[in-house]
């Protein structure tokens, strides 16, 4: 005999939505701006490149609430692609980065 409570469940919360996050330029040249609705939730930007390394961390923990633009100097990178990470407390947003 198997007894089933729901009481006992529980899951994962789910979100209706996240934060937004915008990504300008994009190709760039070297300066990438990074626009977060909600800043203070947000850790750190990270730029990795084509073979999983980390090449740019820039830690944000110390921002105050509400929409912010974080400024990422990537023009000592060589050029080519990238992935940008920016760390939420409940999310990973990644965005494909081109370094002309």
């Amino acid at each position: 005999t198997v007894i089933f409570d729901f009481a006992a469940c529980f899951g994962i919360d789910e979100y209706a939505s996240f934060p937004v996050v915008i990504v300008f330029p994009n190709p760039t040249k070297g300066l990438v701006n990074v626009e977060l609705e909600d800043g203070d939730a947000f850790s750190s930007i990270q730029i990795v490149n084509q073979q999983g390394a980390l090449v740019y961390n820039q830690d944000i923990t110390d921002l105050s609430p509400g929409k912010k633009t974080i400024v990422a100097d990537l023009s000592v990178l060589p050029k080519g692609i990238y992935m940008l990470r920016a760390i939420h407390n409940r999310f990973i947003f990644h965005q494909k980065v081109v370094l002309n």
